[in-house]
């Protein structure tokens, strides 16, 4: 934890006891706790603290495990240069460029 800020620690604490309450007797051993953040040092800080704040937010009855499906699909979606839903990042200009060079040479194919 000491790669946490206090902020992010408080996070944590947050995601920890959501995931308690996904137990049916309510409790969240130390044993899972420890291999959670063992596997969250794997990958970025921002990217663990984003994969939790999505599992708060969106998915907040869901186990341990949904987490580490969302990070890794947020680290391979960063490793390529990806942004949400596998959608590569590109500005509007860039993609209302790329639209009108296609109608172009669409238009330039029929004449």
């Amino acid at each position: 934890m000491d790669r946490y800020s206090e902020a992010e620690q408080m996070l944590l604490e947050q995601y920890f006891d959501r995931i308690r309450l996904t137990r049916k007797s309510g409790k969240l051993s130390e044993n899972i706790r420890k291999r959670q953040l063992e596997y969250f040092s794997k990958y970025p800080k921002n990217i663990v603290l984003e994969a939790i704040k999505i599992h708060l937010k969106k998915y907040p009855g869901m186990r341990e495990d949904y987490t580490r499906g969302i990070l890794r699909n947020l680290a391979r979606e960063a490793e390529h240069g990806h942004r949400g839903h596998g959608r590569a990042v590109k500005s509007d200009a860039g993609t209302m460029a790329e639209r009108n060079r296609s109608a172009a040479d669409a238009i330039a194919s029929r004449l």
